[in-house]
């Protein structure tokens, strides 16, 4: 029997997003701006989160007519952009003062806003600048684990860059993140030195199953210290599926994505990332960053989706229209009829209030007087009994499910229904099951979008 959704509480509005290199990796301009696009609609993705490369004068020196056919195309399909600022190439090995800092930052995306930003609305200040700021041997757990001479150039080049963006668009919003999930320290010396940017971006990757519970953990305490929206800008499983025999990328992404119930202080939920990149295969030897795509490469210029790619699917539509998809699957499958507008608004909201699919379920059967019967009737002989319970099982299978049950299947609902087992039973357990969950999921999917399933 499937559990109620963890996914399911009503919750804000969530913004689903995903890491790219468009317009840095060798690997993703092999891949039309325009087919990237589409994925993410087919995805139900709204956010494209990835880096560019700029000059002091804000300038893009990378690809940068990629860089405007993607600010135009993601107009069309509807995508938002949060280009991640690399910036380490212009603190002259930390040898420039605070003052010229501040300048340059200010310059910079002073001028990036000016003749880009009409359509961005959040700016990623950096990535994991903590990184190159922590002391040798320490955990990033304190502000003095980092080496704040070199912190106070990048804290200075932090202000002008969110100076130069407000001058331009006050609305704007700006995030900075740390690549050290657990310790806090970095984010301690942004709060001392008044860094006022507005969103903690927050990444997270893990072999382990049970991780959840710490990632959870480590959110809400952050939420608790800081008191900022916090956005997931990274989140996988480490090393993505590299010698992933076992789809534990599928399965640790899909606990990812529903611990998302637990954490009500997560705004933002970014995957990363979007392509595998075989052109990083083997240069950081400790973090192989080869295979953190939903996609891999079939050949040198081909993409297919991986597992995950459904995972991510179904989880975004579960937590957009759960409630109504397993509602509307339920009039679809058991009463033979598409429910009414109406109807599925109201049964959505009972769905959404009850303590368990179960109760909701009898309370859905109820009103709407389903009976079945009880049990075969005793006065048939045994192997009576036990042809009609094949054949209703078969029924029972087909109306729901599609299919006919399998042979293991078959021998257990026979075995219940010919003896005294209530014929009530086959049909709340098959209503209730994970496979009616997922149909439910996957044509709610299919109906909602406008997409195949499976592209």
């Amino acid at each position: 029997m499937k559990e109620k959704s963890n996914i399911l509480n009503p919750n804000e509005p969530i913004i689903w997003g995903i890491n790219g290199h468009p317009v840095t990796s060798k690997d993703y301009l092999k891949i039309s701006i325009d087919q990237q696009l589409q994925i993410l609609q087919q995805h139900q993705i709204s956010y494209y989160r990835f880096d560019v490369r700029l000059d002091l004068e804000g300038n893009v020196v990378w690809y940068e007519n990629e860089f405007e056919e993607l600010l135009k195309k993601s107009q069309s399909y509807q995508i938002e952009l949060m280009p991640v600022i690399l910036i380490n190439l212009f603190f002259d090995d930390y040898q420039i003062t605070e003052e010229e800092a501040f300048l340059r930052g200010q310059r910079q995306m002073k001028g990036f806003v000016s003749k880009y930003g009409q359509n961005i609305d959040v700016y990623a200040l950096g990535n994991e600048q903590d990184l190159r700021l922590l002391k040798n041997d320490s955990t990033g757990l304190y502000p003095s684990d980092y080496e704040v001479d070199k912190f106070k150039i990048v804290a200075a080049y932090f202000k002008g860059m969110i100076s130069g963006i407000k001058q331009v668009n006050p609305n704007s919003k700006t995030i900075i993140n740390s690549s050290n999930g657990l310790y806090f320290g970095y984010y301690q010396l942004l709060e001392d030195y008044q860094i006022d940017y507005d969103i903690i971006g927050y990444q997270w990757y893990s072999f382990s199953y049970g991780s959840e519970k710490i990632f959870a953990d480590a959110i809400m305490d952050l939420y608790s210290q800081f008191k900022k929206p916090i956005w997931v800008t990274e989140i996988n499983r480490t090393h993505g599926s590299l010698e992933d025999d076992n789809n534990d990328q599928s399965y640790l992404m899909d606990s990812f994505m529903r611990t998302l119930n637990l954490i009500p202080e997560i705004k933002a939920f970014f995957i990363y990332e979007l392509f595998d990149e075989p052109s990083l295969k083997g240069l950081h030897k400790e973090f192989e960053q080869s295979q953190y795509g939903i996609f891999k490469w079939n050949g040198s210029n081909k993409i297919e989706p991986k597992p995950v790619s459904d995972v991510v699917k179904l989880n975004i539509e579960e937590k957009k229209n759960g409630s109504e998809n397993y509602v509307f699957s339920v009039f679809q499958k058991l009463l033979l009829k598409e429910p009414s507008k109406d109807e599925l608004d109201f049964w959505s909201k009972q769905f959404e209030s009850a303590n368990s699919m179960e109760s909701f379920l009898e309370l859905f059967l109820s009103e709407q007087q389903v009976y079945f019967e009880k049990v075969l009737s005793l006065n048939r002989s045994a192997k009576e009994r036990k042809e009609i319970s094949g054949v209703k099982t078969d029924q029972v299978y087909e109306q729901y499910l599609n299919r006919l049950p399998n042979p293991v299947e078959k021998r257990f609902w026979v075995s219940k229904l010919s003896t005294k087992s209530p014929i009530f039973d086959i049909h709340r357990t098959i209503l209730l099951s994970e496979e009616f969950w997922v149909n439910a999921m996957r044509n709610g999917y299919e109906r909602n979008s406008g997409f195949k399933f499976n592209n």
